[in-house]
């Protein structure tokens, strides 16, 4: 609570000539060494990832346990930095320089010495500058080489968290204008993969970042060939976790592919009544 109550201050702080002008200089010290050790993965995210995945997913989507997350504070601070002194460019240059460092040496560093929880936050800090790196002309050119490379990997990581957060970086920049039509088609793909991974925060989050792609493809035609089977998949998920934004990715879907679906209307309703029921029976 203290944590998120002084980063809290200092989000506020940024705001103020005064303050800001003391924190100047040391914003860099700020951003590394203070925010971006809790945006990395740690032994309590680990704790519940193995013995409560359920928990894990909730507190991870629940806008309430924003208000208890050091985590989100430091997104917070990131952000209000990035929107309000947007002219400062060398704080936001200087703290994407460590991320890319950080990125950097994970992939150079051999597999046992890999940190793979810094590698987790680095990849936050990415996704959550999604709005101001894909509006900047100088950052955006620069985006899709960074997928290719410290990305698309982490499909393949043993580490469910960093497959997890692969899905959800890639929905954040699903929309941007690839120069490799081949990289979409991948990560799309991947995402996909994702939906059936063998961990439950992982299938939860690349059902989310789904959504995303679905929006952005201008080509259904591979989805619409396992769109029965992913059907199966959705409403497996939706029974086995109660999580809106499932929903939001299941009304995309349905949307796109308009009078198509009809061959699973019924099949769709039967299922959404009954975890209609299930969400009320469990409420009483």
């Amino acid at each position: 609570r203290v944590v998120i109550l002084c980063v809290s201050f200092l989000s506020d702080a940024l705001a103020k000539k005064n303050t800001y002008k003391r924190m100047r200089d040391h914003m860099q010290a700020l951003l590394s060494q203070v925010v971006f050790p809790v945006l990395c993965f740690n032994d309590h995210d680990a704790e519940l990832w193995e013995d409560d995945p359920h928990e894990y997913i909730r507190k991870g989507y629940d806008i309430i346990e924003d208000l208890y997350s050091p985590r989100t504070a430091a997104v917070n601070f990131m952000l209000e930095m990035a929107r309000l002194r947007a002219k400062d460019n060398s704080n936001l240059d200087n703290f994407l320089g460590f991320i890319v460092s950080e990125l950097m040496r994970y992939s150079q560093a051999p597999a046992e010495e890999k940190q793979y929880r810094r590698k987790d936050g680095a990849m936050l800090a990415v996704g959550s500058l999604c709005s101001k790196l894909k509006d900047n002309a100088s950052y955006c050119k620069q985006l899709e080489p960074m997928i290719l490379n410290h990305i698309l990997p982490e499909f393949q990581s043993p580490h469910g968290h960093l497959r997890a957060k692969a899905a959800w970086v890639c929905g954040q920049y699903a929309d941007i204008d690839f120069e490799h039509e081949n990289l979409f088609k991948q990560l799309f793909e991947c995402v996909l993969m994702g939906v059936r991974d063998p961990e439950l925060p992982v299938r939860v989050d690349s059902v989310v970042a789904l959504k995303e792609f679905v929006e952005a493809s201008h080509s259904l035609d591979g989805l619409r060939a396992i769109l029965p089977q992913l059907l199966n998949e959705f409403f497996s998920l939706i029974n086995e976790v109660d999580n809106e934004d499932l929903v939001l990715t299941l009304e995309t879907i349905v949307n796109k592919f308009g009078e198509e679906i009809a061959p699973y209307a019924k099949s769709l309703c039967q299922n959404l009544g009954a975890a209609f029921w299930k969400i009320m029976c469990n409420t009483d």
